[in-house]
């Protein structure tokens, strides 16, 4: 993931920015002045098509998928919008009349790939395989998609829709009885309530305010408050209905809708009741909120997976529970 945002998107963010500054000083120079049709034109075409044909370029042969161009274009063209005087916009309103065809596009594409997915999660679910939901549906995405970043940003999205929707009067995911939970004591509920109805009230100011200035940009950041909205509701739902739990061949370590991996009985070296220093030791937190209680000690690398495919590779876990005494003493009965 470091390795494509250093050679795919930082060089296009780059160069972007560049295009992007020179349009600015090319339509606020006195030459603009002289040919104003000529260079609105240009620098239109610089900015709505240029930059996202070099987006195209940069990211063709990554795991970055193909259909992210859209977004690239339609920010570019929120940037022509802005950087260019509204009389001199004529390019710019022929090639608005795209964006529904985009739509359409997108619409026709999400359909065909939710049905595909849909088609590979029963296929999942029918091999009787006892998964969480964000598990079987990742699988799912992977066996219509392949292995790949498209398949795990689809199934991070299907997740978090389904438990900010779904997720209010759904049972508990475990494999059996002995499960520990994590969001009760440390006042994730309250917080997480308190961010959404804050992000709501924000959202209505922000966008009054902003649609006076740009509606398109007005409504961008109302859809990405609301999404914000989703994944917040998400969150809560995942964490109440996925608590860790313990097998008999070791222990299922979730956090949310951010974090999930399992580790071995016989991986855990040490686990003490306390914070790790952040200064001082390296460590994977998967503490929703706050500081965590325990801390967990494996004796070989562990690896997690968190949204959209990110892993994380540690030796040492930091979990906030809400019984971290019984969690303990739960262990040291299997170990």
């Amino acid at each position: 993931m470091l390795q494509v945002l250093r050679n795919t998107l930082l060089p296009f963010f780059l160069l972007a920015a560049g295009i992007i500054t020179a349009s600015y000083f090319i339509i606020n120079s006195p030459q603009f002045k002289e040919m104003p049709s000529l260079m609105a034109m240009a620098s239109t075409l610089d900015i709505t098509i240029l930059i996202p044909g070099i987006y195209f370029l940069f990211i063709r042969k990554s795991y970055i998928p193909k259909l992210t161009v859209i977004p690239v274009f339609v920010l570019s063209f929120i940037a022509a919008s802005i950087l260019l005087p509204k009389e001199h916009q004529q390019t710019l309103s022929v090639i608005e009349y795209a964006i529904p065809l985009l739509e359409l596009f997108v619409i026709g594409f999400t359909i065909y790939n939710v049905r595909k997915t849909i088609k590979a999660y029963r296929h999942q679910k029918g091999e009787g395989q006892h998964l969480g939901f964000i598990e079987t549906v990742n699988q799912a995405t992977e066996n219509a998609f392949g292995k790949g970043v498209f398949a795990n940003v689809l199934s991070t999205e299907i997740s978090v829709f389904h438990y900010a929707l779904l997720g209010w009067k759904k049972k508990i995911e475990t494999e059996n009885s002995t499960y520990f939970t994590y969001h009760k004591e440390n006042g994730y509920v309250a917080f997480m309530i308190t961010i959404a109805l804050a992000l709501i009230a924000e959202t209505v100011i922000l966008h009054i305010w902003i649609a006076g200035w740009n509606s398109i940009l007005a409504w961008i950041l109302t859809g990405i408050s609301i999404y914000s909205s989703f994944f917040l509701m998400g969150d809560l739902n995942a964490a109440r209905l996925r608590p860790i739990f313990f097998t008999d061949e070791g222990i299922v370590f979730r956090a949310g809708l951010r974090w999930r991996t399992k580790a071995l009985y016989s991986q855990i070296e040490t686990i003490e009741y306390r914070t790790p220093d952040k200064e001082k030791e390296s460590f994977q937190n998967f503490a929703l909120t706050g500081d965590a209680n325990v801390l967990l000690t494996f004796n070989t690398d562990i690896n997690a997976k968190g949204l959209y495919g990110i892993n994380k590779t540690f030796t040492k876990l930091a979990i906030h529970l809400d019984d971290k005494k019984g969690f303990k003493e739960e262990i040291e009965k299997r170990v």
